[in-house]
């Protein structure tokens, strides 16, 4: 920070208003809320406000404050958003980086920012809250944008050396004439428009009144507005007044008799002392002022000798009460000094008795000047306010109902944004319910079925409308009753038909019922039926599977025999001729017993496996029989112990 810019700060510090006699190295040195407080200082003075201390107001308010002020005495903040954020702490923290060009700027454009600042106590717009804005503050804000244009236009003829103000006026006055040849263009247009329309005048005295209508009707609505507000006053002022009654009555309810009584004899012991004795006593002094007031008056022109004769009087009168203190005194040595004790005390409370009751006489005085000038500021306040001023404990009472009236409203609108919370769920679940709906029409649709839309039926059947008759003839009369007559029989007829389309469409509808539930009952049976029948056949299976497996285990055990026959057969040349073909038989014989048993059984020949296995046992045997024969011929023949079969094959 340059020690000029400093120097030059402290020079219009220390002259008037300020005057604060500091140096560069105390401006440099003070802390930052007195930085800000000064800063205050120096806004107020130049918006010829009260000071304001930043030590009762939230620090947000003053930055708020500061940077509005600012804003209307155009000072150029850095542009970097960076710096602008930090040079905006800094106003709110008292940095000297921040508040010292801000108080540069002042003091180098004093009258300047003076007469902006003047300015913008009448040209700035007060921000009206949407939750009050109504009918009447809109009108304000019309009639205050009304004053404020004649106030420009004042400002312009008077203020000449305001350069930016003027500019801005200059621009105003500008776009007012482009407005100005665009509103004419729009009424010559207008004017052309109209000229073709047909009764135009007697459209323009319609307009005319109209217009006066809604003039009236806006007046009425302003009229009942003030009457609105009147009976809101009048209501208020009821209730305090009720208010006040129930206090006096809760007073005078607690109130102790004895207590009242002895505050009021001491008043009239006063009073009475007040009256008899100094009032009295005040009333003879005057009295006698009066007098020798009106004496003087009354003398001739006093000269140098009349002078010197009362001066020589008011000697000689001296000496006498000198001379006559002096002789009380002596006759007052011999009587006890007991007795002058209590004489002094009594001229003592004599004294204190008259010095309390002109103190008592004064502050009555006092209070009453007060309550005189309490009710002149009510009234000017009432004036201005245009509402009854109330007390300091009407005031309280009303912040502890604002209070209440408050709390209730909060819990009001935590219940409102609760029901809009489930209202909001509630839609969104309807949104859900329609895209499902939508849904399964689609696939109902795509299925060939169809959704039957069920319209909603007013739950109060309204009364139709009738009509009077056209005419009073009677013909026509009749006419028309014939015309109405044929329509009802016509009506009735159609209503028989459609009745029995629906008798007949009933009974087609019973006699289908009763064919669906026949063929459901049938439905019902053949289930049944192909049931037992399917349980029969799992059972058949089940059998066959079984005999099967058994049928296996005997090929097995046949499968082993022949293995064993083979054996035998390599070892038969070991037997007899005879012996074996008697063996031979004898395994004939058991082996068709076998057959003919396996034949026997039934139930196996079913199986194609039970019959390719009696196929192949067939071929054993057709096998085993030519072997025979092939033995049988050679033993006839003698043939030499080779292997059996050889001679059979070749």
């Amino acid at each position: 920070m340059s020690s000029e810019l400093l120097n030059f700060i402290v020079q219009n510090l220390n002259r008037e208003p300020f005057e604060l006699n500091y140096t560069p190295l105390q401006l440099d040195q003070l802390p930052s809320n007195q930085l800000v407080q000064l800063l205050s200082d120096v806004l107020s003075w130049i918006f010829n406000t009260d000071k304001i201390d930043i030590r009762r107001e939230t620090s947000e308010d003053t930055a708020i404050r500061i940077l509005h002020s600012l804003k209307i005495l155009r000072f150029k903040p850095p542009s970097d958003i960076e710096e602008l954020e930090e040079w905006r702490a800094g106003i709110v923290e008292g940095a000297k980086k921040s508040v010292f060009p801000v108080l540069h700027y002042i003091f180098d454009n004093i009258q300047m920012l003076k007469e902006r600042a003047y300015l913008a106590t009448f040209l700035m717009k007060t921000d009206v809250p949407s939750d009050v804005h109504d009918f009447d503050t809109a009108q304000l804000q019309n009639e205050i944008s009304v004053l404020m244009d004649q106030f420009k236009v004042i400002a312009v003829v008077e203020v000449n050396t305001d350069v930016i103000i003027l500019g801005d006026i200059k621009q105003d006055l500008r776009s007012m004439e482009q407005e100005k040849e665009t509103l004419q263009r729009k009424i010559e247009k207008a004017e052309r428009k109209i000229k073709e329309i047909p009764y135009f005048d007697r459209h323009m005295e319609n307009a005319a009144q109209l217009r006066m209508e809604r003039e009236r009707i806006s007046e009425y609505t302003l009229i009942k507005g003030q009457e609105r507000h009147r009976v809101i006053h009048v209501n208020n002022k009821v209730g305090r007044w009720s208010e006040h009654l129930d206090e006096l009555q809760a007073v005078g309810e607690n109130i102790d008799p004895s207590d009242m009584i002895v505050q009021l004899e001491e008043e009239c012991e006063t009073n009475n002392y007040l009256v008899r004795e100094k009032l009295e006593e005040e009333l003879r002094t005057r009295t006698k002022r009066i007098e020798e007031l009106s004496q003087i008056s009354q003398m001739a022109a006093i000269e140098e000798a009349d002078i010197a004769r009362l001066n020589a009087q008011i000697t000689d009168l001296t000496s006498k009460i000198k001379r006559l203190e002096n002789e009380r005194e002596k006759a007052e040595e011999p009587v006890d000094e007991n007795m002058s004790v209590f004489r002094h005390q009594a001229a003592a409370l004599d004294r204190k008795k008259s010095v309390t009751a002109e103190k008592l006489q004064q502050a009555r005085q006092e209070l009453q000047k007060m309550q005189k000038e309490v009710e002149t500021r009510k009234a000017e306040l009432q004036n201005k306010v245009g509402g009854e001023v109330i007390s300091a404990v009407q005031f309280r009472k009303y912040v502890e109902n604002l209070r209440a009236k408050t709390v209730e409203y909060k819990r009001k609108r935590a219940e409102i944004d609760e029901m809009q919370c489930e209202k909001a769920i509630l839609k969104r679940t309807v949104d859900l319910l329609n895209q499902r709906f939508d849904l399964l029409r689609t696939q109902i649709e795509t299925m060939g079925g169809e959704v039957v839309q069920v319209f909603e039926v007013p739950l109060h059947q309204q009364r139709p409308k009738t009509a009077a008759p056209k005419s009073d003839n009677p013909e026509e009369l009749q006419h028309s009753l014939k015309s109405l007559m044929t329509d009802i029989h016509t009506k009735k007829e159609f209503i028989e038909q459609l009745r029995r389309e629906k008798s007949e469409q009933a009974e087609t509808a019973k006699e289908a019922a009763q064919l669906e539930s026949s063929m459901e009952s049938n439905i019902e049976q053949k289930k049944h039926e192909f049931a037992v029948a399917n349980e029969n056949i799992l059972k058949e299976v089940r059998s066959l599977e079984k005999e099967s497996t058994e049928a296996e285990e005997i090929i097995a055990v046949y499968e082993q025999e022949y293995a064993e026959v083979l054996e035998d057969k390599n070892s038969m040349s070991q037997y007899s001729n005879q012996d074996y073909e008697n063996e031979l038989e004898a395994s004939i014989e058991e082996e068709n017993g076998i057959y003919s048993e396996i034949n026997a059984d039934g139930s196996v020949s079913k199986v194609d496996e039970s019959r390719r296995q009696v196929e192949l046992w067939q071929s054993l045997i057709v096998i085993f029989e030519a072997k025979l024969e092939a033995l049988q011929e050679r033993l006839n023949t003698g043939a030499s112990d080779g292997p059996m079969g050889d001679h059979s094959f070749y």
